[in-house]
């Protein structure tokens, strides 16, 4: 009896909480079913593989010690909670509990208990029927030879009648265990399933040392020097989601002691009711009793050994798990000082590059104030402002690198992904950056020209770095502002439509004037009438007609014939064909055009020799 109150002793306290007093006032919850004790062995068993994925790359010797203490502790509450699922089993079996717990209704209930008790019916048929048969091959044997047939066809009606009820029996078995399956859910053991979650962990069972495991994780951790921005960058995502991670291991360990305090109050209620009831049975001393109360007394040692076996590993997982939590708030902690630690750092290095940075934009600054102020060509001053832009631009990407990367490695890799990746995915960019140095150079594109791209002509308003602005015209035979602007994309210079672009010094382009003359006029007088009308015209500008030639050709370095007003002659079906091709200013086309063709009709209501054909009518447009 002594030993019973030792035992019982040495079992409440193990199973006492840590706050005693709480827990005294804590209500007992409700007996564990099967399914409650699988839920809590499989949140158990999660928990314990969210610990172990936690990734220890990047870690320090105090947190490597800290997550080899987590990990200790985390496989310490798996295997007693294994401890203690099995033996609840085993109550739960010695209960009448064992299998799945039943969640269909009533009416499902008994329709399976109305199948089993005719499957059980049918199997005491054929029983009985196979018994019948057994005595009828007795009695044929010893049977007199005129009774013989009788007794036959008896025997070949049971066998009739056997041969039914088997094939009754089996059809009830099979869809009885059909229908008691359904009910269940399950038809594995709790046991059987305990031991299959059991081989989901099979490191928990192995013999494996901390300092084992604290040893290899250092020599697979990285070094503690911190690196690059971009380094300190990563470091710091990687610590805000491991503590992240952490915060939600440690809300998951209260869950756990939580319902390990769901599971420990029934076993607590129980022993004390068996405490109670051994305090009356040692109450009871009448010798008559004696034989009755040891039977009782070895019963209450037998269930105080069952709830043990269950009870004093939810006693050691509460401590395990408590000290797993506090484990986890160091190695959190730990963290958190470590990333503040890599901010104060990273702030301080972008600091610094900041500061660089403004130091080279003050002097691009300074640089434009200069150009501006002592660069008086606007071409030359333009291909500064963009050399400079271009350089700052470079120092600034170099600068921005070399405080991503630390190595020259690094370097390399980094600027072989992002060349292949501009390559790729900015090569119209690449192309038009490219284009624009020459649309800068010495046969290049400058505002003012007059351009044709893509059928679409107009004047430069603009040359970008990588796109063209053009002011587009339109209008025939003389060109007027539309009142809209076309940009273009630098890299239509290696496009394969064409690009046509004025003559580098000369502002002018050719017109055309088309007479049709009828056969019998005098061509003589009519082109030298009419050459002479247009050449009037042609002459009030045609100094600055050869002042742009002399500068085309000086540009050029070639030689190039001056522009003159032409005439030419040629057969048509109706007669002859007069054309005269003159040279036009760009800004004055539609002037000239205008000044051309009144004096054109002038010439021939003044002279009668010039007989057009009726049908005709002189057509004034650009010279192809």
């Amino acid at each position: 009896m002594l030993r019973f109150h030792y035992l019982a002793l040495a079992l409440l306290i193990a199973l006492m909480p840590p706050a005693i007093s709480h827990a005294a006032k804590a209500p007992a919850s409700a007996p564990a079913t099967a399914n409650d004790v699988l839920e809590y062995l499989n949140h158990s068993i999660d928990w314990y593989h969210r610990i172990e994925a936690v990734d220890p790359a990047q870690a320090h010797s105090q947190e490597l010690l800290l997550r080899a203490n987590v990990c200790d502790n985390a496989k310490q509450v798996v295997k007693l909670g294994l401890q203690f699922a099995r033996a609840e089993a085993a109550m739960l079996d010695d209960a009448g509990a064992a299998g799945a717990t039943s969640t269909t209704t009533n009416a499902s209930v008994k329709g399976g208990a109305n199948l089993s008790q005719l499957a059980a019916k049918a199997a005491a048929r054929v029983q009985s029927l196979q018994t019948q048969i057994a005595q009828l091959e007795t009695n044929l044997q010893s049977a007199a030879a005129t009774s013989q047939p009788a007794l036959s066809q008896q025997r070949d009606r049971l066998t009739a009648q056997l041969n039914l009820a088997k094939a009754q029996q089996e059809v009830l078995t099979q869809y009885a265990g059909f229908v008691a399956a359904a009910q269940s859910g399950d038809s594995t053991t709790l046991s059987a399933k305990i031991d299959a979650l059991a081989r989901s962990v099979p490191e928990v069972d192995a013999d494996n040392s901390s300092a084992a495991k604290v040893s290899d994780d250092n020599s697979a951790s990285n070094s503690d020097e911190s690196g690059n921005i971009l380094s300190i960058f990563r470091d710091l995502f990687t610590m805000n989601g491991r503590m992240s991670e952490l915060s939600g291991l440690v809300s998951e360990s209260g869950r756990l002691a939580e319902e390990n305090e769901k599971f420990r109050g029934p076993i607590r209620a129980q022993i004390m009711d068996a405490l109670h009831r051994a305090d009356q049975l040692a109450a009871a001393t009448q010798p008559a009793d004696a034989s009755e109360q040891r039977a009782q007394l070895e019963a209450l040692t037998a269930r105080f050994k069952q709830l043990s076996a269950a009870g004093v590993p939810l006693g050691e997982q509460r401590v395990m798990l408590d000290s797993a939590k506090q484990n986890l708030a160091n190695w959190k902690s730990s963290i958190a000082r470590h990333s503040t630690r890599l901010l104060r750092e990273l702030l301080m290095r972008v600091a610094v590059l900041v500061g660089i940075i403004f130091v080279i934009v003050i002097g691009a600054a300074w640089s434009k104030r200069a150009t501006m102020r002592y660069v008086h060509d606007p071409r030359r001053r333009r291909q500064l402002l963009v050399v400079r832009r271009i350089v700052v631009a470079a120092i600034v990407s170099f600068l921005i690198i070399i405080s991503v990367v630390s190595e020259f490695g690094s370097i390399a890799t980094f600027a072989g992904l992002i060349t292949a990746g501009i390559a790729v995915a900015l090569q119209t960019v690449i192309l038009s950056g490219v284009a624009y140095f020459f649309f800068i150079g010495r046969f290049g594109v400058r505002v003012g020209d007059r351009v044709t791209i893509s059928n679409i002509t107009g004047d430069v308003i603009e040359v970008g770095v990588f796109r063209l602005y053009l002011m587009e015209l339109s209008g025939k035979p003389d060109l007027h502002p539309t009142g809209r602007i076309v940009v273009f994309s630098n890299s239509v210079l290696f496009q394969p439509q064409a690009f046509y672009k004025q003559l580098p010094g000369a502002e002018y382009t050719w017109h055309e004037i088309t007479f049709t003359l009828s056969p019998d006029t005098d061509y003589r007088v009519a082109q030298n009438r009419l050459l002479a009308a247009v050449e009037s015209i042609v002459n009030q500008y045609h100094d600055a007609l050869i002042s742009q030639h002399e500068s085309a050709t000086r540009r050029l370095q070639i030689q190039l014939d001056a522009p003159k007003t032409q005439a030419r002659l040629r057969f048509v079906d109706a007669g002859l064909e007069l054309v005269i091709r003159y040279p036009v200013e760009l800004k004055r086309t539609a002037e000239i055009d205008d000044q051309v063709t009144r004096k054109l009709l002038e010439t021939v209501n003044e002279e009668p020799k010039l007989k057009l054909v009726a049908a005709s009518t002189p057509s004034l447009q650009p010279a192809a």
